[in-house]
């Protein structure tokens, strides 16, 4: 099955702008899938110099922008599951220009999942350029450094454990942020008594969210329940 998607938006702002996106998708065999999206979000070379020039402060050059994208998915039931996304886009900073500056940058990102008898394992990474600017987004989070896993054991019904650890690291209007997980959980669920769950989380942040303002900060949590139903 193939599906393509087509998305236009016409709008006046200070120069006349456009954007359009093509998505289409296929599905290989029962197993795999890909697909293929382009956005381009950007103003239109038409009558921008006399937009130009009229202009009494402030010089706002026209621009064009556009992403282009690949994903896939593959999924062998609890066996093995994978996806990826590879993404490109391309900012021309002055259409007015003979030969115009650009931006250009590049992302990707791949997961995958397993379970094998007792044994489950996830895992994720995510790579964003420091140039790449994604659609429609003012301040978008440029410099991504992203990965995960996790790791499960569940030999029977009564006992589950895992372990998980996540890094975040990013830009963000001029900021860095960079914020660290780790975790572990365990639980044991005996018939006729109550289930004992142990709980452990720990954040290394950096940088507040909101006033941006420096700080390091380590939070470690510990807890213990006793689950009765």
């Amino acid at each position: 099955i193939s599906i393509i998607e087509v998305t236009y938006d016409y709008r006046q702002t200070l120069y006349r702008h456009y954007t359009y996106a093509l998505r289409g998708t296929t599905k290989v065999n029962p197993n795999l899938s890909l697909g293929a999206t382009w956005i381009d979000d950007s103003d239109t070379a038409s009558g921008a110099a006399d937009i130009f020039s009229s202009q009494i402060s402030g010089t706002v050059e026209p621009q064009s922008h556009y992403v282009v994208g690949l994903d896939g998915a593959y999924l062998a039931g609890d066996l093995l599951s994978l996806n990826g996304e590879l993404a490109y886009s391309e900012k021309k900073l002055n259409l007015l220009a003979a030969d115009p500056a650009r931006s250009i940058g590049k992302a990707g990102k791949f997961g995958a999942s397993s379970s094998l008898g007792p044994w489950g394992v996830r895992g994720a990474w995510k790579k964003v350029g420091a140039q790449f600017e994604p659609v429609a987004e003012a301040s978008p989070r440029q410099d991504v450094l992203e990965y995960s896993g996790l790791l499960s054991f569940r030999p029977n019904e009564l006992f589950l454990a895992s372990g998980a650890y996540d890094h975040n690291q990013y830009a963000q209007s001029g900021t860095e942020f960079k914020n660290i997980g780790r975790g572990a959980k365990a639980r044991l669920t005996l018939a006729r008594w109550p289930s004992l769950e142990y709980l452990f989380d720990e954040r290394e942040e950096s940088n507040d969210y909101v006033t941006a303002a420096f700080f390091n900060r380590l939070t470690t949590r510990n807890s213990g329940e006793l689950l009765h139903k």
